[in-house]
């Protein structure tokens, strides 16, 4: 496993936007539309950590307890279900697979933080 990026669900971005890049210096990487009234934008401190902002519309899973996510990347998300059954987890969302092979579950911890889990499906891979 290996932490990805941590996600801020916010309802203002684009005052988002501004404080993380110009009181704090990180660079705005890019800015992807993620379906219905859902856009993320993914934002670089330049020494590889990453924060995503999610501007979320309806079908995005509600985080209104905490707007703070870790996004984990892992190789199997078989292992990760495992994982989650042999320790009782909260499931927040999923497992579910994207039309692009990006396979996404997530859980709550004890804290009410939301760990997203994302399996990205290689070439070749089923």
């Amino acid at each position: 496993m290996k932490i990805d990026f941590i996600t801020i669900n916010t309802t203002k971005l684009e005052e988002s936007i501004t404080f993380y890049t110009n009181v704090l210096g990180f660079s705005l990487d890019k800015r992807v539309p993620a379906g219905e009234n859902i856009t993320l934008v993914f934002l670089s401190d330049g020494a590889g950590g990453s924060i995503e902002l999610v501007d979320g519309g309806p079908s995005h899973p509600n985080h209104s307890d905490c707007p703070i996510a870790i996004t984990i990347t892992v190789d199997s998300m078989s292992d990760i279900e495992k994982l989650v059954e042999e320790n009782s987890l909260i499931v927040t969302f999923g497992p579910k697979t994207m039309p692009s092979g990006v396979s996404l579950l997530h859980v709550s911890d004890p804290n009410g933080v939301t760990i997203n889990f994302v399996a990205v499906m290689k070439k070749g891979q089923k």
